[in-house]
């Protein structure tokens, strides 16, 4: 028995009730944020990178950021420029977050990656980029940016002397050298004017006319 209602909504046909519009739900979602960068060299955090001198090979270094994400976070990478293996300088590499390859405790939200600093690289400040993905694909946006500097390190004559000393006298050698080359070449200019005639005075324009 279908029976028709006679107020709009109240009994009767489903086709007559009043219906409301419902706007459209967006949910907004946010990639990972990245803060806190952080270098270490032998577990303790350094400022700079201390670029090794050829012949000393490469040196170990450990890169860390804190991600923090209210969904899972799927991936953390970091494009690393020169401290990247040769010819992946824009390539995205992984950072980890599993008590291995340089991080140290898994889990606790700081991934670290570990990096070996080529010797001869140029003294010199590069741009690291870092992004997380979380497992509803946002990524970080913008990429989080830092600066690194490449220096090369003093030599401490009290700690490294045999290192100290050789520098030293790599400088010096290169200084006496070159006096030694004006010295040659000044030789080399009397010798020329000598040969010519005449007394070293005329030969420089010092001789004085009588008046």
């Amino acid at each position: 028995l279908n029976l028709p209602s006679s107020q709009v909504g109240l009994g009767g046909d489903s086709w007559d009730a009043s219906t409301t519009s419902i706007p459209v739900l967006k949910i907004a979602n946010s990639g990972p944020q990245i803060s806190n960068f952080t270098i270490f060299k032998d577990g303790e955090i350094v400022e700079e990178i201390i670029v090794p001198d050829v012949g000393d090979g490469a040196s170990t270094y450990v890169l860390s950021v804190n991600v923090s994400d209210h969904d899972l976070i799927t991936v953390v990478q970091g494009r690393l420029d020169m401290l990247a293996p040769v010819g992946q300088d824009t390539t995205w590499q992984s950072l980890f977050d599993d008590g291995q390859n340089g991080d140290e405790v898994a889990g606790d939200g700081i991934y670290s990656i570990q990096v070996n600093v080529r010797e001869g690289l140029p003294a010199n400040n590069m741009v690291l980029d870092f992004r997380g993905i979380d497992v509803y694909l946002a990524s970080t946006e913008p990429v989080f940016e830092v600066t690194v500097s490449l220096s090369e390190g003093e030599i401490d004559p009290i700690t490294d002397p045999t290192d100290a000393l050789t520098e030293w006298g790599s400088t010096v050698m290169v200084v006496l050298i070159l006096l030694g080359v004006v010295m040659i070449g000044s030789g080399v200019a009397i010798v020329v004017m000598i040969g010519r005639g005449g007394s070293l005075n005329e030969q420089l324009g010092l001789s004085n006319e009588s008046q």
